[in-house]
């Protein structure tokens, strides 16, 4: 398929901020409505992206134009004749990967659990509490104390 490069390279930021979008879309899902974490929006969207910065007169709204590059296997192209493309795309599946991680879905509850200090203070302040009950009933179950 007959395509032009507008460059041949994609710069650091350009980088980040490709991850970024993708990832946004991965996060909150976008093909396929309700399924978040879904990798063909991440690939998709990817290519998509890639296709944007590197070929001229791309159009992120035509889908047409998409599939004629994405089924000739342009994408693959583009990992040998535009620099950093590799290893965008290789830097995107470890984010994918990473996020998926369990600890980082452990390290998001943990973030809603209570400090243990705040727990064993109020913990503390429950036993004392509970001792007055106690001790109160006690006399007054005893006769010592005030038979209001």
């Amino acid at each position: 398929m007959d395509y032009k490069l507008k460059k041949d390279y994609i710069s650091s930021s350009e980088i980040k901020n490709l991850i970024k979008q993708v990832m946004n879309i991965y996060v909150d899902g976008d093909l396929i409505e309700g399924y978040k974490y879904n990798p063909v929006d991440a690939e998709i969207n990817f290519y998509a992206g890639l296709f944007y910065l590197t070929i001229e007169g791309y159009d992120l709204d035509d889908n047409e134009m998409f599939n004629k590059l994405f089924n000739n296997g342009v994408q693959y192209e583009l990992f040998d004749k535009v620099k950093n493309a590799d290893m965008a795309y290789d830097l995107l599946k470890e984010t994918m990967e990473e996020m998926n991680n369990p600890l980082n879905d452990l390290l998001e509850v943990m973030k809603d659990i209570p400090n243990v200090e705040e727990i064993n203070k109020e913990l503390d302040k429950l036993n004392k509490e509970w001792d007055n009950v106690s001790n109160g009933y006690k006399n007054i179950v005893s006769g010592k104390g005030d038979k209001d």
